[in-house]
């Protein structure tokens, strides 16, 4: 929601529609993959803590190391957005 509300800021700038759709493009399978890796590796962590029933940290490091790819996907499109005047 924060790229979106950025991106229509900038639209009502002349000539920053093309930009803007191409970073929302992929900024959006970006954070899109993120989110289903994220899914896949919590749903993996589910399975490991109920058979072995230890590494709950270790779980929660996974997913948030699989976060942080959507954030700096979000930021990285926010840069790009940012030159476009």
């Amino acid at each position: 929601m924060i790229l979106m509300f950025i991106m229509l800021g900038k639209t009502e700038v002349a000539g920053a529609g093309v930009p803007c759709l191409v970073a929302g493009i992929f900024a959006g399978l970006a954070i899109g993959l993120s989110a289903l890796f994220q899914g896949r590796a919590g749903a993996a962590a589910c399975d490991a803590q109920a058979e072995t029933n230890q590494g709950f940290t270790n779980y929660l490091a996974a997913l948030g190391i699989v976060e942080t790819v959507a954030i700096f996907a979000m930021v990285f499109a926010l840069i790009a957005l940012s030159s476009v005047k």
